[in-house]
């Protein structure tokens, strides 16, 4: 008889493109963390479906898709998700970024906020409706508070109805 299971997954988290993104520098929102083990639900990202609806990294829940012009995006985001980044901060500061985002919401979408190793460290970030899911528009975020060394970058999603591309950071002070 068999009264208990266990299931144990076995791996780490890695930078999807093997090594952590170079800050300052561009970060590609479909580019999240991957799990050695397989999926990486509840490990890389956390997305409150199993399904991937997007055509990229399809064997993931994440909803991620390729855009023209856009690269690796992810969308259909919600209340309560998140994805990792492993990231490489060359110098300790303020940065600004630069992210791309759609939203067809006439309200806009988000906010979001960035973290740290459970730290915030942005303020939150609301997107304005750019009138359509494939209308691209650029946010410029300030004062993110980031230290040398090598860190684990969590984008946390307070509210959907946003797209997100890429995050383009760029140091512009120090603390």
């Amino acid at each position: 008889n068999v009264s208990n299971t266990v299931d144990i997954q076995v791996g780490e988290q890695v930078p999807y493109l093997d090594t952590p993104f170079a800050v300052p520098g561009p970060i590609e929102a479909g580019y999240y963390d991957k799990f050695e083990g397989g999926v990486g639900q509840n490990i890389s990202y956390l997305d409150l479906t199993v399904t991937n609806i997007g055509d990229f990294r399809t064997d993931e829940y994440v909803d991620a898709t390729i855009v023209n012009n856009e690269g690796a995006t992810v969308g259909w985001n919600s209340e309560g998700e998140w994805l990792e980044y492993s990231i490489d901060v060359e110098t300790t500061g303020l940065y600004n970024a630069s992210i791309r985002y759609a939203s067809g919401n006439s309200n806009g979408g988000g906010p979001i906020h960035f973290e740290i190793e459970g730290t915030t460290v942005s303020p939150s970030i609301n997107f304005s409706s750019t009138n359509g899911w494939d209308n691209w528009q650029t946010k410029n975020v300030s004062n993110i508070e980031l230290y040398e060394g090598t860190h684990i970058l969590r984008l946390a999603i307070d509210g959907g109805e946003f797209n997100i591309g890429e995050m383009q950071f760029s140091y512009t002070s120090a603390l």
